[in-house]
């Protein structure tokens, strides 16, 4: 596979996995009761496949290397989370709020340093994705102290935490992937000469 191959697949798959977490989202705003270990498992399957498609884009070598700069670390956390969450059977709304929780904010906070580092590349749209991720990352937060949740009220910020998360995430997707291109050469992108350096 060439790298224009593994960066096109990267994308996609990362697009792909993101519109799942929010169509899982916009699910869970529409439930009032559903089970903890079913919501759980959805979530650690979700978790666990986002975070490989997050390892696979780090290899992926795409053009502008922003959306995956921290690829490895958080993709390798979150497929561990994600494992952790489906094989716990008897996990408990607190527990999970407060892991699905942390792993929102981590990855919001990510994404608001990488904004910056888009704007600084020249990236129009940066500002799209440093606002979507302080809704991101306060949604997230807002999961963990869990006392001040009541009821279906739980899955419903838990919902809207995912559904932004993922739109966070297509629109990261859809900015800062490029693919490498004849008229944009990876090694003169890189030039400090070139007129795309960094």
């Amino acid at each position: 596979m060439n790298n224009l191959s593994r960066v096109r697949t990267a994308k996609y798959m990362y697009i792909f996995f993101s519109v799942c977490i929010c169509i899982y989202g916009g699910l869970l705003l529409f439930q009032h009761e559903p089970s903890v270990q079913r919501v759980a498992s959805g979530i650690g399957l979700l978790l666990t496949l986002y975070g490989c498609s997050k390892i696979w884009g780090y290899f992926s070598r795409d053009l502008y290397r922003l959306a995956f700069q921290h690829g490895m670390a958080t993709g390798i956390f979150a497929v561990a989370v994600g494992i952790f969450v489906v094989l716990i059977k008897t996990i408990s709304a607190e527990k999970l709020c407060i892991i699905l929780g942390l792993t929102i904010v981590m990855d919001a906070l990510t994404r608001i340093e990488m904004s910056l580092d888009a704007k600084a590349f020249g990236i129009s749209g940066w500002w799209l994705i440093f606002v979507t991720g302080i809704v991101s990352g306060t949604l997230g937060f807002l999961l963990i102290p869990r006392p001040f949740l009541f009821g279906s009220g739980m899955f419903s910020v838990t919902g809207a935490a995912l559904l932004t998360e993922g739109i966070l995430n297509i629109i990261t997707a859809a900015l800062t992937i490029h693919m490498p291109t004849k008229q944009h050469p990876e090694d003169a992108v890189r030039s400090e000469n070139s007129p795309w350096g960094i």
